[in-house]
């Protein structure tokens, strides 16, 4: 059997994002934060079949990095596969 492979990348934030608050008109309120100058950049694939990651953090998420996942997948996976669902905005 083929196994199913979904991949996908994230790039979460170590600083806040606020939209909204209850804070009373007037006041000031601190927000702690960090410098929020480094993101993150988490690039991964899941063999559904044996819910495995194969996970990666790159430094940036482009074409280079995700070719460099599907070998860690060729690698990774006990049987061929021949193609992978991928989310891509």
């Amino acid at each position: 059997m083929i196994p199913s492979i979904f991949m996908d990348a994230t790039h979460p934030q170590h600083h806040p994002v606020l939209a909204g608050g209850w804070i009373k008109r007037g006041e000031e309120q601190v927000i702690p934060t960090n410098t929020g100058r480094r993101r993150v950049n988490i690039n991964g694939a899941v063999d559904l079949e044996r819910l495995e990651p194969v996970v990666r953090c790159d430094d940036t998420i482009n074409a280079d990095s995700t070719i460099v996942l599907f070998e860690q997948l060729v690698a990774f996976l006990p049987s061929e596969f021949d193609r992978a669902i991928m989310e891509i905005f």
